[in-house]
């Protein structure tokens, strides 16, 4: 199954082809498949989180309303080899504005916290920040994510990184305050 939903992911496969890729990966899952497995030897990543990495909002669909874990973090301790990584929650992995829309509509929490590599909470409102991600900031305060969580993370990170972006973000941030 993460290897169908990795596929998806390929800018290698044609477009005609995607269609019976996400069948397939739709009949493993009617045939027994866990939509929640986590693969180990994909650096501990569920199907979703994969899913969430590509730019179709189809398998993060097809995964969520066949089981899939919308707050599992990859790299749980689980793989070792995940372990200098960031856990991440499909939210945070996701880059497209369609994924994100998806899992919001699916109920996921906008003031969802994870643990950083470094035992650290931190708040997926202050990491879009962190990464200078616009788009998603602006998703997840209009999902009603709160910019003073983490005690005010998010307006640290604007403030810190530099550029239109980060002052729109900062902008943002200071309109959902009010």
């Amino acid at each position: 199954l993460t290897n169908a939903i990795s596929a998806l992911n390929s800018t290698f496969l044609p477009p005609n082809a995607r269609a019976g890729v996400l069948d397939a990966a739709l009949r493993l899952i009617n045939e027994g498949a866990n939509a929640a497995y986590v693969c180990h030897w994909k650096r501990g990543y569920p199907a979703l989180h994969i899913a969430c990495m590509g730019t179709d909002p189809a398998p993060v669909r097809m995964l969520l309303e066949n089981g899939a874990d919308l707050l599992l973090n990859h790299a749980c301790g689980e793989n070792p080899r995940a372990q200098e990584e960031i856990p991440r929650t499909p939210l945070m992995l996701a880059d497209s504005a369609s994924i994100w829309n998806v899992l919001l509509k699916a109920r996921a929490d906008p003031n969802h916290h994870v643990f950083t590599h470094e035992n650290k909470q931190m708040h997926t409102l202050t990491f879009a920040a962190r990464e200078n991600q616009l788009e998603k900031v602006r998703a997840l305060l209009m999902a009603g994510a709160d910019p003073c969580r983490d005690g005010g993370g998010a307006f640290y990170w604007a403030r810190k990184n530099s550029g239109a972006e980060a002052d729109e973000i900062l902008s943002l941030l200071e309109r959902h305050t009010r």
